[in-house]
């Protein structure tokens, strides 16, 4: 499988602190890996391939981030004190980025 936003052709995931959710251990990137359908004592797991948990508009965005910056996307879906991959430096540079990039990112969604 290859990462939607660092191009890895072989990804490998970490597991996050959320059930079936990893992040691809090169840029961060979440995916949900378990999928499941039903619901209440119906609800199975189902085969089906890795999704990205990033929403659409935000794709290109990181893509770019990661092209330029090459660092580790913060916020993969762990808890305080969980198995975070990103450092701080890492969270303080996405948190530059992102503020150097306000004005494109508060038009996502519109």
């Amino acid at each position: 499988m290859t990462c939607e936003i660092c191009g890895n052709e072989s990804t490998i995931f970490a597991w996050t602190d959320t059930h079936g959710v990893a992040q691809c251990l090169q840029c961060g990137t979440p995916y949900v890996l378990y999928h499941y359908e039903g619901e209440g004592n119906e609800r199975r797991r189902i085969e089906k391939e890795p999704e990205i948990a990033v929403r659409d508009e935000w794709v290109p965005l990181l893509r770019e981030y990661w092209e330029k910056e090459h660092r580790t996307i913060p916020g993969g879906y762990s808890f305080p004190g969980g198995q975070e991959m990103a450092s701080q430096a890492d969270e303080e540079a996405f948190s530059t980025w992102v503020d150097s990039n306000k004005a494109r990112i508060s038009n996502l969604g519109k």
